[in-house]
């Protein structure tokens, strides 16, 4: 099945996956609705690409998905879809996470660029909050 023929509605089912984002020749699924703690993302002939790993945590007196870890294959670096997973993963958070962090010591340029355009901040330098509210 090719990405035009699919509904763009989300939720939707592929390839038994539970797909919340396409984003050009990629869909991007989560392991859980109601406990979204990993996405993936594949391409038109499922092929895993990359992911994104999450925990919750409690920070300042609020609860919070942090990242664990975030890896697109590098054949397909450069293409925004590290930023497409980080949007995915705030739209399918459930209420009660105020959004992202991550502890980032000594991060690349490329990371701190992805939580920019999501309207991230940096606090003390290495901890990066992006509020799910700055989406919308």
């Amino acid at each position: 099945m090719r990405l035009d023929e699919i509904s763009n509605e989300y939720p939707y089912k592929w390839n038994e996956k539970t797909i919340v984002k396409n984003f050009g020749e990629y869909r991007i699924a989560v392991n859980s609705l109601s406990d979204p703690t990993y996405l993936t993302v594949w391409t038109d002939d499922n092929k895993r690409i990359g992911f994104l790993e999450l925990y919750p945590i409690t920070k300042n007196n609020e609860e919070w998905m942090s990242i664990r870890a975030v890896e697109v294959s590098p054949k397909y670096r450069k293409e925004g879809i590290a930023t497409v997973l980080y949007g995915a993963a705030l739209n399918v958070l459930p209420p009660e996470y105020e959004g992202l962090y991550s502890y980032l010591p000594n991060s690349s340029k490329k990371v701190q660029k992805i939580h920019k355009k999501l309207g991230g901040e940096v606090v003390d330098g290495d901890y990066m909050f992006i509020r799910r509210d700055g989406l919308e």
